[in-house]
């Protein structure tokens, strides 16, 4: 490979299964012809897609360039087939990468096994490799997938995962990884000159990556990458790419955007503003600790759109201590106070009918912290 336009690679952005069409959506808006598959999309492109894709789009897990694909029967064969690819181009020289392997109908099914003759055979090209890591790097991911035979082989671009954008400075329990709030966000009916309500914030995820997309920030200009350590990384290339996204935040709309984000805990509200603070939308996201049901936005006559993620138990009431129920207490604002807002929000799989009395449908399912959820929406 060198660094001139015609490096051209064949691309997979990962993600959550259930959320492809997220994605997908992303990259047509960037320009970027795709496919849609399961876990992630299928694209083309040259360096310039590659430093882009992974600087801007806020769906994905990260993105993996295909180095090979063949097919292979035998685990003998394995060492000598990866020992053709150049792996110095990425960057593995000293490092032990990291090897994912995942099998599927495929005879060579051991996992552990294909694994182990992988690594030896980018040794074999390579030499020696150590385990040498600081506290902030990651060591190169190389990604085996076997369907049928076929054995694809993949290196990941990204590094750490790409919804680790670099502003979650203070967490709560179980919080919401951003690209899958992102993911949220960019479904629903909302568009940044209507208001936005999470009226349960937690650590303030929804709202602070709402307020990114309303100003154009690209979600991973306070981050690195790992194709910075390849060896055709073109350094001009990635600061004007960078430096446009820099001009495209500095356009966008400043305050008033009306993103609001409560919680009924004030650890939670502390953490939000912490948070949004280091991703930079402090002054666009009015944050504040409140029960849903005080949540009614009096300020706010427009009808704008709610997008949460709730918890997904029953809490206590502060009255006489009863047990209610999140949703239904949803449902209940919704219909009394909420009547022209739209809403998105998470819910177990298993709640056949999340929001009772209002006419919600299922977009799509997918997996959070280990538990099937749905994406609920309601249209005004």
């Amino acid at each position: 490979m060198s660094k001139s336009g015609s490096t051209r690679f064949e691309m997979f952005a990962v993600s959550q299964p259930g959320l492809e069409r997220v994605t997908a959506m992303e990259l047509d808006a960037m320009g970027v012809r795709c496919i849609p598959g399961v876990g992630g999309v299928d694209f083309h492109g040259g360096l310039e897609e590659l430093y882009r894709t992974n600087l801007w789009l806020r769906s994905a897990n990260r993105i993996l360039v295909r180095v090979g694909r063949f097919r292979i029967t035998q685990l003998s064969e394995l060492i000598p087939r990866i020992s053709r690819y150049p792996w110095e181009l990425y960057g593995i020289g000293i490092v032990v990468p990291t090897i994912r392997v995942t099998s599927h109908k495929s005879r060579l099914y051991h996992t552990g096994a294909v694994a182990q003759r992988v690594l030896e055979g980018i040794a074999r090209r390579a030499g020696p490799l150590y385990e040498v890591k600081g506290p902030e790097q990651h060591a190169p991911l190389v990604v085996i997938r076997l369907v049928r035979d076929i054995c694809t082989v993949s290196i990941d671009s990204s590094g750490a995962p790409l919804h680790m954008r670099g502003y979650r400075i203070m967490g709560v329990r179980a919080p919401l990884r951003e690209n899958l709030a992102a993911a949220l966000v960019l479904m629903s009916g909302w568009h940044r000159d209507m208001p936005l309500l999470d009226p349960f914030c937690g650590s303030g995820t929804i709202a602070i990556e709402a307020a990114m997309i309303s100003r154009n920030m690209a979600p991973g200009l306070k981050r690195k990458f790992a194709f910075m350590q390849w060896r055709n990384f073109d350094p001009d290339l990635w600061q004007s790419i960078r430096a446009d996204a820099l001009a495209r935040a500095s356009s966008g709309r400043q305050e008033g955007e009306g993103i609001y984000a409560r919680d009924a805990h004030p650890g939670a509200v502390e953490a939000a503003m912490a948070n949004a603070a280091a991703a930079g939308v402090s002054d666009c996201v009015a944050m504040g600790q409140a029960l849903f049901s005080r949540a009614s936005l009096s300020p706010c006559p427009r009808p704008g759109w709610i997008i949460t993620n709730p918890p997904y138990g029953r809490r206590v009431s502060a009255r006489m201590g009863q047990r209610q129920d999140i949703y239904g207490e949803i449902a209940q604002a919704v219909r009394a106070e909420f009547i022209s807002w739209g809403i998105t929000c998470l819910a177990p799989s298993y709640r056949a009918n999340p929001l009772p009395g209002v006419k919600a449908q299922t977009i799509t399912t997918f997996r959070n912290g280990g538990l099937r959820v749905k994406v609920v929406e309601r249209v005004p």
